[in-house]
């Protein structure tokens, strides 16, 4: 869908303004520049469509036209008035983008313009709104064109983007229900697939989460495990510096009964024989810690 003429402003009555005979039911579209320049401007129609009236008058809407157009939206009937030429006669089919007529200044009309109307109903040829319920029946014209041109587009891009499927949505209905039912199915698959894949992404990001502490917590754990046996080492290491001072003391005290007559007598003074009699050192150590002392040195053996 187009406008009958490009560029264009609007200008004079707007569409709904109150009139003397009651309210204009168009809008008055002129050419850029001021004035007269614009007389002679080719009018296209805006969409396919049937002449359906063609009127010369000398007063009203002077040189007037109307043509139904059929659609989505329905039927509109379009009325191009004021017009300098006519090039078309009642009962022709016309093409959208055809010049039907040119831009004028007949009838009741002070300057060149086109008095553009869009009706949703019949009104008669020369007919006005004379009320606000009559209006009902007249369109904001730009109103109009601007919705269904841009829903054309988006129309044109559908048609085109099944075409690169493969699919005419020019070719009868139910040869092409078929195509278009497995267009949608193979949609719906490719949302579950992407469903599917987001839960999976979500599943491995917790799994790398999980896997990532238990690596954390494993090197914590060897961390344990190496101060442990560092710990043990020692008092390994402890226990058989030990037991080496024992065996040293242990050759000495033999070495030195050697020496020592079986006869011989120690005199002692009676508060040496109190400390060494006296069983209190011996109770530091447990006799659990002393049974496992035990132990130690018979395993050891």
């Amino acid at each position: 869908m187009i406008y009958p003429f490009e560029p264009f402003v609007v200008s004079g009555y707007k569409f709904g303004d109150k009139t003397s005979y009651g309210y204009h039911g168009g809008e008055d579209f002129n050419g850029l520049v001021p004035g007269n320049s614009d007389l002679g401007t080719p009018l296209k129609a805006i969409a396919d469509g049937q002449i359906t009236s063609v009127h010369i008058h000398t007063t009203g809407f002077g040189k007037h036209l109307h043509y139904k157009i059929n659609g989505r939206w329905g039927e509109r009937w379009c009325h191009y008035a004021h017009c300098d030429t006519i090039k078309v006669k009642e009962g022709d089919s016309i093409k959208e983008g055809q010049i039907i007529a040119t831009l004028g200044n007949t009838g009741n009309s002070t300057g060149a313009h086109l008095h553009f109307e869009i009706k949703n109903q019949p009104t008669g040829t020369d007919g006005v709104p004379k009320t606000s319920e009559d209006l009902k029946k007249w369109e904001k014209p730009t109103d109009f064109i601007e919705k269904w041109s841009t829903i054309d587009e988006v129309n044109a891009w559908v048609v085109q983007m099944f075409q690169g499927l493969g699919i005419d949505l020019n070719k009868p209905e139910g040869e092409v229900r078929g195509k278009v039912q497995e267009v949608i199915d193979g949609w719906k698959r490719y949302v579950d697939l992407e469903q599917k894949v987001a839960r999976l992404e979500k599943d491995l990001s917790f799994e790398a989460g999980q896997a990532a502490e238990f690596e954390k917590r494993l090197i914590l754990s060897e961390s344990s495990q190496k101060d442990l046996q560092g710990a043990l080492s020692d008092a390994r290491d402890q226990i058989t510096s030990r037991d080496t001072e024992v065996s040293n003391l242990t050759q000495r005290i033999t070495a030195l009964e050697k020496t020592i007559d079986p006869e011989t007598k120690v005199v002692i003074s009676r508060d040496q024989y109190a400390r060494l009699s006296d069983p209190e050192p011996l109770k530091r150590f447990g006799a659990f810690q002393l049974f496992a002392e035990a132990l130690k040195r018979l395993v050891g053996r």
